[in-house]
């Protein structure tokens, strides 16, 4: 019998280090042990070798981040080889490798040819040392500092893709055929975060098109709605006269405030008029 068995692959950082070790050696083992089993073991090993963080690394050496990246793998690849797991270093993917990454095109193309890729405008956590997007957990402490070079992260409002996972919110949230601790379970949820209501559209003045939109989801209708996100690329400074919440940043200020449920206790809601007195391009 079959059994398909991955780790994460590790990022071409220049060297291994305890954490690799860490992920890598329990992912052998249970591994060796399904073979053990008389399992026949699919265990592919390969580098997530592409993004901003190689092209930085390369700028501040004064390489070429293709030098430098594939430099990099020779002597990770060293390094993994003399750990003596079973990976199946026939099957290793590198993903900066065309012969790899027009794969990952051609699964984009049929997402996007089915409707779920689309390009919106949304905040994204973004560091400007790095000058790069953020996923959540590379921003670290109270003070949100990017985990690479430690600058303060602010949020940015930048056009970028998205995948409509709401299409299957329900599935996802489906664990009766998962083995999941319950933590994990919850993280999922949370990270999933479905939740049911309606998008109430309000007409502005003035405006060709209603780009004021509310996302209510206590079931009291549009009237008890905290916030109106304005949604349209070319969003408007809403804030009363003199007050200009600079690019990038939410109406009032918000830009660097972390993300909150509307149902805490004791969350004092700020904002700002909803004046539309000066255009502002985000």
């Amino acid at each position: 019998e079959k059994f398909y068995f991955l780790t994460m692959l590790p990022y071409p950082s220049g060297d291994l280090h305890i954490g690799h070790y860490y992920a890598m050696s329990p992912s052998d083992t249970q591994a060796r042990y399904y073979r053990m089993k008389g399992y026949n073991v699919f265990f592919p090993i390969g580098f997530d070798a592409f993004g901003l963080p190689a092209e930085n690394a390369a700028i501040q050496r004064g390489i070429h981040p293709y030098k430098w990246t594939l430099s990099n793998i020779e002597n990770m690849r060293r390094q993994l080889r003399s750990m003596g797991a079973m990976w199946a270093w026939d099957r290793e993917a590198i993903t900066c490798d065309p012969e790899y990454y027009k794969w990952t095109q051609w699964f984009f193309l049929k997402l996007y040819d089915m409707g779920l890729a689309y390009r919106d405008y949304a905040p994204v956590d973004f560091c400007p040392q790095c000058n790069t997007v953020l996923a959540r957990e590379q921003v670290w402490g109270e003070d949100r500092h990017c985990e690479r070079c430690g600058t303060p992260v602010i949020k940015k409002n930048v056009e970028h893709w998205k995948f409509r996972i709401t299409k299957y919110a329900d599935e996802l949230l489906d664990f009766s055929q998962i083995d999941w601790p319950e933590r994990v379970k919850v993280m999922q949820t949370n990270w999933i975060g479905r939740s049911e209501g309606a998008n109430v559209t309000f007409p502005i003045e003035g405006s060709p098109s209603p780009v004021l939109r509310e996302r209510g989801t206590g079931g009291g209708g549009g009237g008890g709605g905290g916030h109106c996100g304005l949604h349209h690329p070319a969003r408007y400074s809403v804030g009363s006269h003199g007050h200009d919440p600079g690019p990038g940043a939410s109406p009032g200020g918000q830009a660097d405030h972390r993300r909150i449920p509307r149902r805490s206790g004791g969350l004092q809601r700020t904002g700002c008029p909803a004046e539309r007195d000066r255009a502002h391009q985000h």
